[in-house]
């Protein structure tokens, strides 16, 4: 879950508004070069069916959304392509005032209302983090890089990693009592430490934590805190690629260490980290176990993957995507992503990171199984 909401979207019902009675004008600029259609839809949630609460025509790199909300409400607005697909998604929140919307080409401009000043503050600040860590990303990536600049690259990452995970969480803290808290944490949850996330959770207001994004997220820490490191693994029953359902307690804490590796044929880093899996297993041979949990929803596109790229390691998936039990239990929410565990079953590692996998496996058999 990497947005707060999520619009699969057929067909709109087009919500009646009376805008002989409004409290809000949205004025949007279009920069040149920006292509969004010629009709945006100003959308939100009500339960969990996406509503059109208005549209507007594109004229001139303009458009205009006015309405009443007695409260504010956090909606979307949408383009969407010729194949009826998503193409532009703006989110921001419905209050009274005016609201001022910039597009251009690599980002979005909310202002002139007090949640989305807040928010647009929260966007420029990551902004800056993210930039700052993607100079040493790409510093990093250089084949003349020396071993001590490397060094410091990698430092620096992790130093702009741990800046943007404290600034969510004081960003957080700061607008707890308000609906910005909630966009935030929905969807920057995995920069926090469960604990930390429970906690902020317990501090909202009762009827924050009753909704549904934020009982998902709270859900999703506790799952964390059960498969956290120094804990034994959770079992899970899946299918291997015959269709047979296997436990993954037949493989974990049988006297190997095991690597427990989550990918999508569907995304193409997983796919390649798979691929150098294969070497991995190859190197350590009987001395490291592999186990791949696969989040695809077709029995068909996954084992035609695993056997077009001869894919090594025990193969298993029980078909259902992101709802997929393992990905559930173990609190996954981006691919890909590993957890290490020892030769008795407790995690030793959870780590998005296969240099970071490679490292403690080395280290691991040298150390013990070697």
């Amino acid at each position: 879950m990497k947005q707060m909401i999520l619009l699969l979207v057929v067909s709109f019902l087009l919500a009646s508004c009376d805008t002989s009675k409004s409290n809000y004008t949205i004025t949007g600029k279009i920069e040149e070069g920006v292509e969004l259609g010629d009709t945006l839809y100003l959308v939100t949630m009500q339960g969990q069916k996406p509503t059109v609460l208005s549209k507007s025509p594109v004229e001139h790199g303009a458009f205009e959304f006015e309405g009443f909300r007695s409260e504010p409400q956090f909606c979307s607005i949408l383009s969407f392509a010729a194949d009826g697909n998503i193409a532009r998604n703006i989110d921001l929140f419905v209050e009274e005032g005016e609201i001022n919307v910039t597009v251009a080409r690599k980002q979005t401009i909310v202002t002139g209302s007090n949640l989305n000043e807040r928010l647009q503050q929260f966007r420029d600040s990551v902004d800056i983090i993210d930039e700052l860590r993607n100079i040493y990303i790409e510093k990093k990536r250089r084949p003349d890089i020396s071993p001590a600049a490397q060094r410091e690259a990698d430092k620096a990452i992790h130093t702009t990693s741990l800046l943007y995970n404290r600034y969510v969480k004081e960003f957080i803290e700061k607008n707890i009592s308000n609906p910005v808290s909630v966009y935030i944490l929905v969807n920057n949850y995995s920069a926090l430490l469960p604990e930390a996330g429970l906690d902020i959770i317990s501090r909202m207001p009762a009827e924050v934590q009753c909704d549904p994004s934020v009982s998902a997220v709270a859900a999703i820490y506790r799952n964390m805190m059960y498969s956290a490191v120094g804990n034994r693994f959770i079992d899970v029953e899946l299918l291997n690629i015959e269709g047979k359902a296997v436990s993954l307690s037949q493989y974990a804490g049988k006297g190997t260490p095991l690597l427990l590796s989550f990918w999508s044929s569907s995304v193409a880093s997983s796919l390649g980290d798979q691929k150098q899996l294969s070497a991995l297993a190859a190197e350590y041979d009987n001395r490291l176990s592999l186990v791949s949990v696969s989040i695809d929803s077709s029995h068909q596109k996954w084992s035609d993957t695993v056997l077009h790229n001869e894919l090594s390691g025990i193969q298993l998936a029980d078909l259902k995507g992101w709802n997929s039990a393992a990905v559930i239990l173990y609190g996954v929410d981006l691919l890909p992503y590993y957890i290490l565990l020892d030769s008795n079953g407790t995690i030793l590692m959870r780590t998005p990171s296969l240099q970071a996998v490679n490292e403690k496996v080395q280290l691991l058999n040298l150390k013990t199984y070697k």
